[in-house]
């Protein structure tokens, strides 16, 4: 098989990967929350509780993703992170108590942090040639929002099958089953070694546009101060952009917006984000890696402030609407643009530890998110005056990306 067929397999199967561990392990749980505490008479606070034990498990094995990668390879590692994820789902199918949630959301945090953004950042960077890194890595990443829209579709009609109290542990096997068959695809076709990449005459097919710049270890980075300020932006944009995923649907409600239209608005929000964490990778080729987190620092502060303004009006209905997509416009920054951002700020000699790092950063800002934005409606009882403050944080971060960038530019 020529290399280059070997690299365009290895990129499917991570679309594959993406498809399935995020689409249907990740971005429809809160399709079984009713489900499960009713069945399961779990208060929902409780339950809850299991996202903080996902983000913290995925932030602590992401610290080590550079070592791991080094010591079993992405192969391995990835098969590592599709069996961690069986497991969790076969905890959450069997489970008659919160403690084997809480374990099972242990296993979903160390599964996703080992073969979803941090792992494809890692492939992508590898195997892509150097003028179509990001828009590979958003075609790959577009497939997180094309699962979650199939996976709805399938397991929903399961979870809720009339009837059948306990639909959920059947929807849960059936995504076993499916993991089973990606673990399979993921050990029998993808290629650790591609002859070829790495070596003179493949990267004289790459046009490097940062010139003969390699980048600088680890241990220089953290000498830097653009490190500092680019390592707190990334937690601050994880921060405010899970107020706009966790919290935005409640606040429609709280303005009086009916379920049906808020329903068709997540619709609009799922293609819209497949198709711009496509369009925000392009970008970054097209035009370049500032001007890309640049455009979704703005798409953050504009959904932001229309979340806070929301009103149960014929403006505010079609405000409603733009917001289903803007705020599709602010996510890929805690997505697409993470490892972009990384190789933009210190290049490819320690690639894999320092995106590892970043992304570590960032789970932690997402575990953050809610807690504080919910802790803001529980001291004013709305939504509106955090969310306000969230805006003005994300002006902030914007300047601090753009501060950061063009420092680490300046030195290189």
């Amino acid at each position: 098989m020529k290399s280059s067929t070997r690299i365009w397999l290895n990129i499917i199967l991570c679309f594959i990967v993406i498809f399935v561990a995020l689409g249907f392990c990740s971005s429809n749980r809160g399709l079984y929350l009713s489900a499960i505490t009713e069945a399961l008479q779990i208060p929902r606070s409780l339950f809850s509780l299991q996202d903080t034990f996902r983000y913290a498990s995925s932030a602590i094995v992401n610290m080590f993703f550079g070592v791991m990668v080094m010591r079993f390879g992405n192969k391995k590692l990835m098969m590592m992170g599709v069996t961690s994820l069986i497991l969790c789902m076969v905890l959450y199918a069997t489970s008659t108590n919160i403690i084997g949630f809480y374990i099972g959301s242990i296993l979903l945090g160390v599964g996703l942090a080992w073969c979803t953004t941090t792992m494809v950042g890692s492939i992508v960077h590898r195997y892509a040639p150097a003028d179509r890194v990001g828009t590979l890595m958003g075609a790959v990443l577009c497939a997180n929002g094309l699962g979650s829209a199939v996976a709805t579709q399938i397991v929903s009609p399961i979870i809720y099958e009339e009837g059948n109290l306990f639909g959920y542990r059947n929807a849960y096997k059936l995504i076993v089953a499916i993991l089973v068959v990606v673990l399979i695809l993921v050990a029998v076709f993808f290629k650790e070694k591609v002859e070829g990449v790495g070596d003179v005459k493949y990267t004289k097919k790459k046009k490097n546009p940062k010139g003969d710049w390699k980048g600088i270890t680890f241990r220089e980075a953290i000498r830097k101060p653009y490190f500092y300020i680019a390592m707190a932006s990334v937690a601050l944009a994880c921060i405010t952009l899970q107020a706009t995923t966790s919290i935005g649907y409640a606040q429609m409600r709280d303005v009086g917006i009916d379920a049906a239209y808020i329903a068709i608005v997540a619709s609009v929000h799922s293609i819209a984000l497949a198709v711009l964490k496509l369009g925000m990778g392009i970008a970054n080729d097209k035009l370049s890696t500032r001007a890309s987190v640049l455009i979704c620092n703005v798409g953050a502060v504009i959904a932001l402030y229309m979340l806070a303004t929301l009103t149960n009006s014929a403006i505010g209905r079609v405000m409603t609407m733009c917001y289903g997509v803007i705020s599709s416009l602010a996510l890929p920054m805690e997505t697409v643009l993470l490892p972009l951002l990384t190789e933009e700020l210190f290049g490819n000699v320690d690639f894999d530890k320092l995106l590892g790092i970043t992304i570590s950063i960032g789970q932690i800002g997402l575990a953050l998110g809610a807690p504080i934005v919910n802790l803001g409606y529980d001291m004013t009882g709305s939504y509106k005056g955090i969310l306000f403050i969230y805006c003005g944080i994300a002006v902030v971060i914007a300047v601090m990306f753009q501060l950061a960038m063009r420092a680490a530019r300046k030195e290189r």
